[in-house]
């Protein structure tokens, strides 16, 4: 089930209840792939906020400083953050083991750049 389907599949359900749903599908490994090919069309600013964000990082002169993202995902971002900033060092934090898999895949290539967290 997609993040989509549970928000149609429940919809008698109470906030509580349907965020409850919807934070154990962040931990599927099949939610977070899905997440992570199809996020442009779940979140058409996605590409938009990444730039805002590379932005304002180069506005504030990171340099090799350290950058924290909270909720770092499948590490789409960072991957941006890594390739703008090649001397910074990225804390990612997510709750989602599943999310942390795939961002420990793409920022591979950084080498020591990165560090994880699951809070």
């Amino acid at each position: 089930m997609t993040l989509a389907q549970a928000s149609f599949r429940y919809p008698g359900a109470g906030r509580l209840a349907l965020s409850l749903v919807l934070v154990h599908l962040w931990h599927r490994q099949e939610t977070a792939v899905d997440w992570d090919a199809g996020g442009a069309e779940q979140l058409p600013t996605r590409a938009e906020q990444q730039d805002v964000l590379l932005a304002l990082l180069a506005a504030a002169e990171v340099g090799d400083g350290a950058v924290l993202d909270l909720g770092i995902g499948s590490g789409l971002a960072a991957e941006r953050v890594l390739e703008a900033l090649p001397d910074a060092q990225l804390v990612g934090v997510d709750f989602s083991a599943a999310m942390l898999d795939l961002a420990r895949g793409r920022l591979s290539r950084f080498g020591k750049a990165w560090l994880f967290a699951r809070s």
